[in-house]
């Protein structure tokens, strides 16, 4: 092999893994979703409003057909990281492969004008919806990575001086100090670290000459999560899986259209049930009106691989849940709690399609407790018809989604830990599963989110009530599905898949790999199910 002299091989490498990531992106989502990526490469960092607007931009004024889902699939791609507090960022290999393909299908113009439209976005951000209050007022390293974009200091100075007015006419004192430190540190704050300006001429320079490095000194990344004090804060990332970790003030949102962040604390237990860790986690969800005051939140899971089933040393399994198979799951939405009374109310009420509603089915009657005495066919029926009222593709979870979804990274019976505790869900305490403390058993079934959730952000996935999936049941894995599609057959009258256990049931049965079954008409007061809407693919 031949060694230029002239070329770095670090950065040769750097460029090659570079360049296989965006290959994997493409093959994935396509040449649109390409086309946004390279766009969004071109900050240093993104938010997700910023990502929001970006697609509306594309898809509006430059006419790139771009889905409702295209920002989250972007955020929770192989193609981006995240650094805190919602910020998110590429490689400095990733954004160089990115800008190159935007210069040479879309010209070095386009460059000019996304800063343009970088300028307006950010003030825009402060404008003042009330006398003396921006409408966000952000950290002081985001504002100034997403204005360094230019040759000259333009934009940033007049964000600097939209500050000033706005610390001139505050009377809030909290708001006084947070402006204070926006003007302090607006201008110096990268410099001292190392970042410089973004320069476009030089950008398109590099790229002309094929040279893609743009000599920042380290990954943007790494800056910032430095520059926010979040080096001890760990990336929520596990084997084969990671997942978006933002946070900012969730909002009030009228469409479901919209992704907004959800931040919460999960914990795991030694074999006492015994808190060891406590970990704050961020995850998007959105929320889709259903009527007013009730509406339906789904959390976005990324694709990732999993082991599906439990390993042969697993306390209490069972045998159907062998072979252990690893399980390769694409990008979706579930819903957050199981469907509850309330949601199904709505639902029920509108016109049928194959079958009948009845709008008040549950034998433990609360707005906010899950739906049950629900057929698998009523569930189906449900999901059709929040299809057509949502004009969305909503069904129930597969077997493997479902499993994916509740271990969240997981590899333990629980995705608590080693076992399971009265405080962590609701099920049959007065047994044990190791050494936890036994709890007096509530029952019936509880409001949906009494517990803590797991690390997608996903409640009373144990216990409360078990949850129908799509699938067919089979009496093993020999021969299941590997894509996380679900595994049907020909018998529509077959008996379809359970999962969760319930308020009724014992630990064994409410571990994240237990399976059981019943018929597609049987209602029961421990049965209900938890809704996935489906990515469109392009």
């Amino acid at each position: 092999m031949v060694i230029d002299a002239n070329r770095d091989p670090k950065i040769e490498r750097q460029r090659d893994i570079a360049e296989r990531q965006v290959t994997l992106f493409t093959e994935r989502y396509g040449q649109v979703m390409l086309d946004f990526a390279c766009h969004a490469a071109f900050p240093q960092m993104l938010t997700t409003d910023l990502v929001y607007l970006l697609r509306q931009l594309l898809h509006e004024q430059y006419g790139l057909d771009l889905p409702w889902s295209a920002a989250p699939e972007l955020l929770l791609s192989n193609l981006c990281d995240t650094a805190g507090h919602d910020l998110y960022g590429m490689s400095v290999g990733i954004r160089g492969v990115l800008l190159a393909q935007l210069v040479v299908k879309f010209k070095p113009e386009r460059l000019d004008e996304l800063a343009q439209w970088m300028g307006e976005y950010i003030q825009h951000r402060l404008e003042i919806d009330s006398p003396g209050r921006a409408k966000v007022l952000g950290d002081p390293s985001e504002w100034t990575v997403l204005a360094c974009l230019r040759n000259d200091d333009r934009i940033a100075q007049a964000i600097k001086e939209q500050l000033r007015q706005l610390l001139a006419e505050t009377d809030d004192p909290t708001d006084r100090f947070r402006l204070s430190a926006l003007v302090e540190d607006h201008a110096d704050l990268l410099a001292q670290r190392g970042l410089q300006p973004f320069k476009l001429q030089d950008l398109a320079r590099k790229i002309e000459q094929n040279n893609w490095d743009t000599s920042e000194p380290e990954d943007p990344i790494k800056i910032i999560r430095s520059i926010m004090g979040l080096n001890n804060f760990p990336l929520l990332q596990s084997k084969e899986i990671s997942y978006v970790t933002i946070s900012f003030e969730q909002t009030e949102i009228d469409s479901g259209d919209a992704l907004y962040p959800f931040e919460f604390e999960t914990v795991q237990v030694d074999e006492r049930g015994d808190i060891v860790y406590q970990e704050q986690c961020r995850v998007l969800v959105f929320r889709e009106p259903l009527a007013p005051e009730i509406g339906l939140e789904m959390v976005a899971i990324p694709s990732g691989k999993f082991m599906m089933g439990s390993p042969d040393l697993e306390h209490d399994r069972y045998p159907d849940e062998s072979p252990e198979h690893e399980v390769t799951v694409q990008p979706f939405f579930i819903g957050k709690y199981p469907i509850t009374q309330s949601q199904w109310r709505v639902i029920a009420n509108t016109p049928e399609i194959e079958r009948k509603l009845n709008p008040e089915p549950s034998h433990f009657k609360g707005d906010n407790r899950p739906v049950e005495e629900v057929s698998w066919q009523e569930a189906v029926e449900f999901c059709q018809r929040l299809s057509r009222e949502t004009k969305r593709d909503y069904r129930l979870p597969t077997e493997a989604e479902w499993e994916y979804a509740c271990r969240a990274g997981t590899t333990t019976p629980f995705n608590f830990g080693k076992t399971i505790a009265g405080k962590l869900a609701n099920y049959d305490s007065d047994v044990t599963y190791l050494q936890e403390r036994k709890v007096k058993s509530k029952e019936e079934t509880t409001p949906v989110g009494d517990f803590p959730p797991n690390a997608f952000g996903l409640y009373d996935l144990h216990g409360n009530v078990w949850e129908w999936c799509l699938d067919n049941w089979h009496d093993n894995y020999e021969g299941a599905p590997t894509d996380g599609s679900a595994w049907l057959s020909d018998n529509e009258g077959a008996r379809r898949l359970l999962r969760g256990g319930s308020w009724y049931y014992i630990p064994r049965f409410c571990r994240s790999a237990t399976r059981y079954f019943n018929s597609p008409d049987n209602r029961n007061v421990i049965i209900g199910f938890r809704v996935v809407c489906e990515i469109p693919r392009t």
